[in-house]
């Protein structure tokens, strides 16, 4: 839904896959109905978490990264019908037990919908064709068109991050809930004069931990929130365009909350990032490549291959799994192969081993690594197949580890390079703000770039690698996202305040961390976002990379460059009325960008 191409094209989208982008735009005008009613019901305390599931999952779906077949796109749609029905009741005065009851009601028809037919997938397609760009544009014209379409893309790459969030909150909260009970049973259990002694640490000890919880759960639910009223918004024809820009800074917010608690679960499932050297050279012995941001699947993957003596490479914004403790006690993961996303066609196809994709966008491969490739959903890519799930919901990664078996294997290699990794824990961004504080106060260093995002396809001049190169040798960037593997790995040199000119905090799900070095910067020089000493360059392809900028723009952070071309709908009054509110500049020579 948020398109780019090569060229920077105004006033038209190019739709590249018409029949999954119709089904696509189909499902965000489900969603767009639906949280309207939800909004009515939210007024009435009616709540659904069947209605809320559904939205989550559509809405990630209909982001142009996702990679679903057309069957199950159309599933989706057809589904959008009976969630719409019971969002109609929970948005009417009804009582619980008459909402349960419909809501079984609904989710058992659910279930029993067929595989759809042809007919019925071609009938979706047509229906979806009036909310395709070209369309809408014809309806509202290209300029609001493209505020419209900027919001509803910062709503999808928000609800990615916080559906991702939410799947760890449930068993965080709760495991949290249950440590602090233990902690007032403990006490219980204690001495009467040793009760008496402890009883104010541990009861605050017990607060704290209950505290974290409700904050993680209220977070969420205000970003979810956020979410459903943006999309009401946008289901309002009469929404005049200052009511759509403050939405677009109310959804910078609801990206800001959602990334913070994403962090948060990412942290508790499976431990701090700290720094780590990945080996990039090949390593000798039959191989698995991974590629995606499911950490869940590549765990999984992992178990599995550890009885199977396969090693499992990382592939693109996965690298980021080296630097968590959980994965690092994982013997079997052992390097970091290729680059980012854009390079599968040649990479995949040299890579010699089995590929599992995992929530990544993926290419139709060509025969001569087809058998070779797996997803953990149905894809587009016909020659593409699932890996079966078990009883219990988890994946059964044999045909990869078979894949892996059957191929060649890595040769050993006759050089050793690596990559550091790591450096979004909290103590290393405090430690790289106390660094930077310190140089900015003594006028050693003027600024410290920020670069991230995902990597845009069919950059032809090198923007990044060249922008990178463009940094003084004594300042240093943070990074995040795939767009670090654009950077000349030679240039990643020492500087003079302790550390590297590269200090990667990890994938686009980690762009909190990034967003905790500006925030403590700016308080410890006690700065304005907007007076403060950085520069922020987003590579803008993809709704998180959108919601990560929004979050920038509603943080007050000014003068972010974007690019390395602009999004397709963006116009020119669009991309000045950008500028104007929010600072936003789009990129165009590096070097001239970084002197601004």
């Amino acid at each position: 839904m948020f398109e780019n191409q090569t060229e920077p094209t105004f006033g038209a989208t190019r739709v590249v896959e018409p029949k999954t982008s119709s089904l696509r735009y189909l499902l965000l005008g489900w969603c767009k109905i639906i949280a309207s009613d939800v909004v009515k019901a939210r007024a009435l305390e009616n709540r659904s978490e069947t209605v809320v599931s559904y939205l989550l999952e559509a809405l990630e779906a209909s982001s142009a990264n996702a990679s679903l077949d057309v069957k199950s796109l159309a599933k989706l749609v057809l589904r959008g019908d009976y969630i719409s029905q019971l969002a109609s009741v929970i948005a009417e005065e009804t009582s619980d037990n008459e909402i349960a009851a419909y809501e079984q009601k609904v989710l058992e028809t659910i279930a029993e919908i067929p595989e759809p037919d042809d007919g019925q997938i071609e009938k979706l397609i047509a229906n979806g064709l009036e909310y395709l760009p070209d369309a809408v544009i014809a309806s509202i014209g290209a300029e609001s068109f493209a505020l419209s379409e900027t919001l509803c893309a910062g709503v999808v790459g928000a609800a990615e991050n916080l559906r991702r969030s939410l799947e760890i909150e449930h068993d965080a909260c709760c495991a949290l809930d249950f440590e602090a009970q233990g902690l007032r049973n403990h006490l219980e259990t204690l001495r009467p004069k040793e009760r008496r002694e402890r009883r104010a640490e541990i009861t605050a000890d017990a607060a704290a931990v209950e505290e974290r919880a409700r904050n993680w759960r209220e977070k969420n639910k205000m970003a979810l929130d956020g979410i459903v009223d943006a999309l009401a918004l946008l289901a309002d024809e009469g929404a005049d365009d200052e009511k759509l820009y403050d939405a677009l800074v109310n959804i910078g917010r609801v990206n800001a909350a959602a990334l913070e608690t994403l962090e948060e679960g990412i942290k508790w499932r499976y431990g701090e990032q700290s720094p780590e050297a990945v080996l990039l050279s090949p390593k000798a012995g039959k191989c698995v490549l991974f590629m995606g941001d499911d950490l869940d699947a590549l765990m999984q993957l992992l178990n599995q291959a550890e009885y199977n003596e396969v090693d499992v490479w990382t592939h693109g914004d996965s690298i980021v799994a080296h630097s968590l403790k959980a994965f690092r006690e994982k013997k079997r993961l052992v390097g970091h192969y290729g680059g980012s996303w854009r390079n599968q066609k040649s990479e995949l196809g040299a890579f010699p081993g089995g590929i599992l994709v995992a929530s990544a966008p993926i290419e139709e491969p060509d025969g001569s690594y087809a058998p070779y490739i797996f997803t953990t959903k149905p894809s587009y890519c016909e020659s593409v197949a699932v890996v079966p799930r078990k009883a219990d919901g988890s994946y059964n990664m044999s045909p990869v580890i078979r894949a892996a078996k059957d191929s060649s294997g890595f040769f050993r290699a006759q050089t050793l390079e690596k990559l550091p990794v790591g450096f979004g824990g909290e103590t290393k961004v405090l430690d790289a703000v106390e660094h930077a504080a310190r140089a900015i106060r003594d006028n050693r260093l003027e600024k410290i770039v920020v670069i991230g995002g995902q990597d845009a396809n069919g950059d032809s001049n090198d923007y990044f690698t060249r922008l990178f190169a463009a940094v003084p040798s004594d300042a240093f960037v943070i990074s995040f996202g795939d767009v670090k593997f654009r950077f000349d790995r030679s240039l990643i040199t020492p500087t003079p305040y302790g550390v590297t000119k590269l200090v990667d905090v990890g994938s686009e799900r980690d762009a909190n961390a990034a967003l905790r070095f500006a925030n403590t910067l700016t308080a410890e020089l006690d700065r304005e976002p907007g007076n403060a000493p950085l520069a922020f360059f987003v590579s803008l392809w993809g709704e998180t990379s959108l919601a990560f900028l929004l979050s920038l723009c509603a943080l007050g952070y000014r003068g972010v460059v974007v690019g390395p071309k602009p999004p397709a709908c963006w116009t020119p009054a669009f991309v000045n009325a950008m500028r104007e509110r929010f600072g936003v500049r789009l990129a165009d020579d590096p070097a001239a960008d970084l002197a601004q």
